[in-house]
Formats: C-alpha cells, structure tokens, sequence
C-alpha cells in the first residue's frame, strides 16, 4: 500500500503554532531528516512552499497565514507533515477535517516495505505524537484513516453534533474528549472497548488504537470494538 495516512484533530481552536512545534520537538522529533534545528527543510504558507526557512522567521509567518504546514522527522527517520488551519471552518467538511492533522505516506511503516520491528517502533512514534498533540490542543474528536477511506467520510468523520450520532464507522486511532467519552456510555463502558490499546490520558481524553497497525495487524482482537461502541 503507499497512500497517505491521516488524523484529524477536531477542535473548537487552533492552538499557536510555535506551541505545536514545540511539542514535535518534546517527542525528539526534527525539522530536517539529518537531525539538524537551524532551519526548516520544507513548511507550506497557505499555497506556498518553502525550503530551508529560518526557524523563528517561519513560526512567525506560519502563525500569520491561514493554514500552513510543517514537514517533521522522527528519531527514527519517519516524515510526518503537520497540517494546520488558523481561521474557522468555512462549512461542516472543513469542520469535520479538523483543525490540525497530521499525514504522512504509508511505505514508511508498512511491513511490506519495512522490518517488523522499525514498523513497531513507528507506530509507538506516532502514538506518542498524538498524545502530545491531544494534551495540547483539546480536541473534541480524533479520527484516522487512509486517504481512500476519508474519501467516504461519512461513516468515519463527524461533521455534526453530537457526535455520537454522525459516527458509523471506527478505524484504527480513535480520541474521545470527555463530554464525547460519555456520548458513547461513559467512561467506564469506553475503556472496557476491545482493543489493542485503550488509555485515558491525563486530560481526560480516552485514546483507542483497535490494532497493533492501521492496516497490516501482527495480533488480532477476538471481539468487534464496533459491536461494543457503536451497538450498545
């Protein structure tokens, strides 16, 4: 497989975007592949790509522009880019797109394309991404999946309240925020989910990973997540 994976933070406010940064950086991640902190190797102004952009200079148009991008490399080499919007959504799509997401190209944790063990080690990169994120932006909902199934983004992104209601679907990464942990029976029923991972964070956010991988599973769960959640 090599699409696009993505998460989307659905949230009332953009958080500022050196905080955003700042925490890529507490999770060792790097704004060049070789580690280096002078410069940005690639950011995106609204619809303009630069290269090799000074740190503070581009933080400063970034937080100015209406949406921008931040390309980030993991401790173990993996790109992430950091995608943001800095005005309100326009209409409920844009709202349920999220005002920050994360994407990134899926050869780089495939097994088909790499070991077992650095795919492992990716996963726990990203997971980590996302609980620093989570802690900082205070998301309402986050939602994942390849850029084919956010095509069909109705059964899995929520453009509408509550959502409990405009949910049909759950894929591999799933935060809840506390009033939606309760939509969904409360937090008790939430984290008794089968699943590979169920952590609440210490922001009272609920964290569901159904597997060990988005799409290629090393273990397999004996009972439907769904069933638990959304049939209940």
């Amino acid at each position: 497989m090599d699409t696009r994976y993505i998460i989307g933070f659905i949230a009332d406010e953009t958080p500022a975007v050196e905080a955003l940064y700042q925490r890529c950086l507490d999770c060792d991640m790097s704004p060049t592949f070789e580690g280096q902190s002078e410069a940005f190797t690639e950011i995106q102004v609204s619809d303009d790509l630069r290269t090799d952009e000074a740190i503070d200079d581009a933080l400063a148009e970034l937080e100015a522009a209406d949406r921008g991008t931040i390309s980030l490399w993991t401790n173990s080499g993996m790109k992430v880019a950091l995608k943001f919007r800095n005005v309100a959504p326009k209409n409920p799509l844009e709202r349920g797109y999220g005002r920050v997401s994360i994407s990134l190209q899926t050869p780089q944790f495939d097994p088909r394309h790499k070991d077992r063990s650095l795919c492992r080690t990716r996963v726990e990169e990203l997971l980590d991404l996302v609980e620093q994120l989570t802690v900082l932006i205070d998301p309402i909902y986050v939602w994942s999946g390849t850029l084919e199934a956010v095509h069909d983004h109705q059964s899995m992104i929520p453009e509408g309240r509550p959502i409990v209601s405009h949910v049909d679907e759950l894929l591999w990464l799933t935060v809840m925020s506390p009033t939606v942990v309760e939509e969904f029976g409360g937090r008790e029923h939430v984290l008794a989910t089968p699943a590979w991972r169920v952590d609440e964070l210490d922001s009272g956010h609920v964290l569901l990973v159904l597997q060990d991988h988005p799409y290629d599973p090393a273990e397999s769960i004996e009972r439907s997540p769904e069933e638990h959640l959304l049939d209940s």
